[in-house]
């Protein structure tokens, strides 16, 4: 298995132009909420096995990771259950809206997504944001 600071580094080499940077920085947050969302409006059953499937993945890559994952996921949950009368809408529209937003970002550096290659960068998209966030911040938390 490839290490965290590998995949992200694989996965930086399709985000190199910095409008497709900041249109990921809104867009996997939006991608994800709509997911988590999606499966929270089902059952918040379905949407903690989910989560807990995704954090054995983050837990075998970084310990950090995980417990950054867990918080921004804890987060995204706090924030569904404010809008659960509307929580379905509003998770389609935050799937929709992210994934057009992707597809601008990747029109717009003319590289495909990384998750073509292997589906496993779906969940290093998260961890792309925050380290993205965390280095503007001067902070490199992903170092080896």
């Amino acid at each position: 298995m490839k290490t965290l600071s590998k995949l992200l580094q694989t996965y930086e080499t399709c985000h190199k132009s910095p409008v497709n940077e900041i249109i990921h920085l809104i867009s996997i947050p939006l991608i994800m909420f709509g997911i988590l969302g999606g499966l929270y409006f089902t059952h918040p059953l379905v949407a903690l096995f989910f989560v807990v499937f995704c954090m054995f993945y983050y837990l075998r890559l970084s310990f950090l990771a995980t417990l950054l994952m867990v918080l921004w996921v804890t987060c995204c949950i706090l924030v569904l259950r404010l809008f659960e009368d509307q929580l379905l809408m509003i998770s389609i529209q935050c799937f929709i809206i992210g994934w057009i937003g992707q597809a601008i970002g990747h029109f717009i550096e003319g590289k495909r997504p990384s998750f073509f290659d292997d589906l496993c960068f779906l969940l290093i998209g998260p961890l792309f944001v925050i380290n993205v966030l965390t280095k503007k911040m001067g902070i490199n938390i992903f170092k080896d």
